[in-house]
Order: structure tokens, then sequence, then C-alpha cells
């Protein structure tokens, strides 16, 4: 599971962050849930369409973020 591998590379770094890109292709399937579980928070760096030449952008279902991940703050190890 990419969110528990995340957790555990947070939880023995300090001061670490992951930043990757999120595809979200429905309403249905959020992120939200998972960031909770994992005791993780996100930031959104940059959307994709800011990035992304128009040609490419317009072909996209849903959109696509730029995203840093962190330890949600107390969330106990």
């Amino acid at each position: 599971d990419l969110f528990a591998t995340v957790t555990f590379l947070l939880e023995n770094s300090p001061g670490a962050v992951f930043i990757t890109t999120y595809h979200n292709r429905s309403g249905h399937h959020l992120i939200e849930f998972l960031m909770v579980k994992w005791g993780l928070k996100c930031l959104k760096l940059l959307d994709g369409f800011s990035f992304l030449p128009s040609c490419k952008a317009d072909s996209l279902q849903g959109n696509i973020q730029l995203v840093e991940i962190t330890l949600e703050k107390g969330k106990p190890k």
C-alpha cells in the first residue's frame, strides 16, 4: 500500500516530505479518506492545467495536481 509506505518513510525521516502527482479521475474516488486513515495531510502545490500544454490538458478527464504529503501534526508514532 502506497500510503503505508509513505507514512513509514515520513515517520522515520523527521522533516521529510513526499511530493507526487495525483490524478483525480472521479469524485467518488478521493484520497482524503486514506490521508485521514494514515495520519497524513496534503498540500496542493500546482494544478496540472497550470503547467501542462493546453493540447495535453484538454484531453485529460478530471485533473492532475502536484501535491506535498506530510505527517499530520500530533500523530502518534
